[in-house]
């Protein structure tokens, strides 16, 4: 065994329970869901029994409907993702998760258009203020837009030249 590598926290992707349960079994983590509990009802009690750190993720549809306009179009993007985010939160609660245990993720690139995820980049702070107040404005938000479309579709910038400009995306929001 590496001792180097002993402390290095594993998270499991997954949107299927079954398959949490047995990559925490196996020594996973945390478990990051990018359908925010949404496609396996049996995930918030499979979390909430695991007693690990669950990432939920914004995200409207499904993996096939979510680039479809019903699920990418908002009246206020920050506003909206910020009320689903804290209705999952609360519903992630009520089945056993420990509030602590929670990580919310706005979801960039997914069931938005490169517009809404700039808007909804440039108003992380206006989420948290107005939208997850109380508890739900003390857990931790996890922004993920490295390699995202809508960096080059902003920047005109491909994958491998957009680098720094992803890094640049995160350290703005600290």
């Amino acid at each position: 065994e590496d001792s180097e590598l002993v402390h290095i926290p594993v998270s499991i992707d997954t949107f299927h329970s079954r398959v949490a349960a047995e990559a925490i079994a196996a020594g996973a983590d945390m478990i990051n869901d990018v359908t925010g509990g949404q496609q396996d009802p049996n995930m918030f009690p499979t979390a909430a029994l695991l007693g690990v750190p669950y990432c939920l993720m914004h995200f409207r549809g499904d993996l096939a409907t979510m680039t479809q306009a019903a699920n990418t179009t908002y009246s206020c993007v920050w506003g909206e993702v910020g009320d689903a985010l804290r209705q999952r939160a609360q519903q992630a609660v009520q089945a056993g998760v420990l509030p602590w245990n929670l990580i919310l993720d706005p979801g960039l690139g997914f069931s938005k258009t490169s517009e809404g995820n700039a808007q909804l980049l440039g108003n992380l702070q206006n989420m948290r203020r107005e939208m997850l107040r109380g508890v739900w404005g003390r857990m931790p938000l996890l922004v993920g837009p490295s390699r995202k479309r809508f960096i080059g579709k902003l920047t005109g910038q491909r994958v491998g030249s957009r680098f720094i400009m992803s890094h640049c995306c995160v350290d703005c929001q600290r």
